[in-house]
């Protein structure tokens, strides 16, 4: 009786996921635009502090080499994170089924052991 009543959180937690996946490409499109925006960096500063801020190499005034290597990090943060979701997302599909010492649930737990080392 215990085991299926914590065999009911499992689905609840399968539609969580699905509602985290469109949450993380937003993320990953409204950072990516402030970014991009230079009057991010300037908001709520005082006018001294907005001089100061002309010295500061900004990703608005990046070179074209520097803006494909800030994407191509960001774009690698995406994937480490949608990897690791995704990991994620299919344990917990198994452990719905009842397949939580199976091997290929062992094997993802290894996966993802190793992205986060």
């Amino acid at each position: 009786m215990v085991i299926q009543q914590k065999r009911d959180w499992f689905p609840i937690m399968e539609r969580i996921f699905w509602v985290l996946w469109p949450i993380l490409f937003i993320t990953f499109v409204f950072v990516g635009l402030s970014l991009n925006d230079p009057s991010t960096y300037t908001q709520g500063l005082t006018a001294e502090q907005v001089k100061c801020f002309g010295s500061v190499p900004l990703p608005p005034n990046y070179s074209l080499p520097g803006k494909l290597l800030l994407w191509g990090f960001m774009f690698y943060e995406f994937l480490f994170y949608a990897f690791f979701l995704g990991i994620l997302h299919m344990n917990i599909r198994r452990f719905s089924d009842g397949a939580i010492f199976d091997t290929q649930t062992l094997r993802s737990m290894n996966w993802l052991g190793l992205l986060l080392i």
